[in-house]
């Protein structure tokens, strides 16, 4: 049995270790905060968590029914599904595309490199003749779209516009009129279907029971400072409180930038290694306030998305482009028996003049201001809110961003993060990289740590 370490106890970190444990490596994992969860503690949304990727895990979560999307606009709250104008075609043209888009997110991505056989695009190219020519040829006019165009051609109101779009923004560097939003819109929603239920605690409860009926090692308070190479393999992790851990087979699910950058010595990359690494963007647009409510919130609907229109949160992302607190940040609200996360969409990584205690304070206030006009604020008992800086220094995230990098034409499938990377094993022997910076992109999946550890 061969010794593997994977880095980061978050929810690919657990789900490599338990690939890997199956498949009879001795796996340990070390997390650098106190807790295991990562991400899970900070995200709300569990409808994009693949089917397939649970399945690979031998976990079995119910599912909830797909609750409506809620809208909160102009002191109101409303329902956005198929009654809403434009609505229900628009849907139908997503479902379209959805087998191809779940295809694509379900394996490793087609590998374009140089060197490559021709043969690992034959699938690719299987699956996209599904949607004839018509098909190839409206998916290849969407992707440059902005995303308020797109729906502008379907008649939706731009008020339900927002809402739609909001979710599927977190992972991006765009505004809904950004050139490309489109696409991602369109990955969003094909990746999305039911929630699970219970949510992101249910699902970290089952990723952590199957991991250590499989027997994984899991240290928490233990922080990787450096993977060693060794004749351009890895040979083992070397830990914050000075131990040494050996092992041939290390896959991380931290950031590639973090990992590569930071964790790998320079000399140990194979040149324009470095230079392309440090290039991948990973500029974070999205704070995170954690709450607990002493009853709920929004009449109890379990997503709700704040801001008035298409509009708005395009000003919200203004903010972020020139580095500005958020006036009116587009908040986007998960709530779960008694928690709410809410992502605030609009905060820069790198404010200009950096997140002081103050700028933090006038984010909260702000926040709250926000969710007064639609909740009694004096419900939320206890609050916690992380800034992109935040999330960069408390959770890993690089660049502050809640995905490793930016969903993006040049930042996705084989692109992501690069094509000499896109396939989970670096170019160091033995090192792989398994993190949310990694294939499949669009939203949470689970999808990244599995197939990282199936490419072992």
């Amino acid at each position: 049995m061969s010794q593997a370490v994977v880095i980061g106890g978050g929810p690919n970190g657990l789900a490599a270790a338990i690939v890997l444990s199956d498949a009879g490596h001795d796996v340990t994992v070390f997390e650098a905060r106190d807790e295991m969860g990562g991400r899970c503690h900070i995200l709300g949304d569990t409808a994009g968590v693949q089917p397939w990727a649970l399945k690979a895990l031998g976990i079995n979560l119910e599912r909830d029914s797909a609750e409506p999307l809620h809208h909160a606009t102009s002191g109101t709250l409303v329902t956005v599904d198929d009654a809403v104008t434009g609505v229900a075609a628009w849907r139908a043209e997503v479902a379209r595309f959805t087998g191809l888009i779940a295809s694509l997110s379900s394996a490793p991505p087609p590998d374009i490199r140089q060197d490559a056989p021709m043969f690992a695009l034959l699938g690719p190219a299987f699956a996209g003749l599904k949607l004839g020519r018509a098909g190839a040829l409206e998916l290849a006019r969407i992707g440059p779209l902005c995303a308020e165009d797109w729906l502008d051609e379907w008649g939706i109101p731009r008020s339900a516009q927002a809402a739609l779009c909001a979710p599927a923004l977190h992972g991006t560097w765009m505004g809904p009129r950004s050139p490309t939003s489109a696409l991602a819109v369109l990955f969003h929603t094909a990746l999305s279907s039911q929630p699970i239920k219970g949510g992101m605690a249910a699902l970290l409860t089952a990723l952590t029971a199957r991991a250590q009926a499989l027997g994984v090692t899991v240290e928490t308070a233990s922080k990787v400072v450096d993977i060693q190479v060794t004749d351009g393999a890895v040979s083992g992790v070397s830990l914050a409180d000075g131990r040494f851990v050996e092992s041939t087979v290390v896959l991380s699910t931290v950031g590639p930038k973090s990992t590569l950058l930071e964790l790998v010595s320079a000399k140990s990359l194979p040149l324009g290694t470095e230079a392309f690494v440090t290039h991948v963007r990973t500029r974070g647009v999205v704070a995170v306030m954690k709450c607990q409510v002493s009853a709920p919130i929004f009449g109890g609907a379990s997503h709700v998305v704040v801001t008035d229109d298409t509009m708005s949160l395009e000003r919200a992302f203004d903010d972020a482009k020139h580095r500005r607190l958020p006036a009116s940040p587009a908040l986007d609200v998960y709530q779960q028996d008694g928690q709410v996360s809410v992502l605030a969409f609009g905060a820069p990584f790198d404010l200009e003049g950096g997140w002081t205690d103050e700028a933090k304070a006038t984010l909260k206030a702000t926040l709250f201001e926000v969710l007064s006009a639609y909740i009694d604020t004096g419900l939320i008992e206890e609050s916690t809110v992380w800034t992109p800086a935040d999330l960069s220094e408390d959770f890993g995230l690089d660049g502050g961003h809640l995905f490793h990098g930016e969903f993006a034409l040049d930042q996705f499938l084989s692109f992501r993060p690069h094509p000499s990377l896109a396939r989970y094993q670096t170019t160091i022997g033995g090192l792989f990289l398994g993190g949310a910076g990694m294939h499949p992109s669009g939203t949470f999946t689970l999808g990244q740590g599995v197939l990282a550890a199936q490419s072992v």
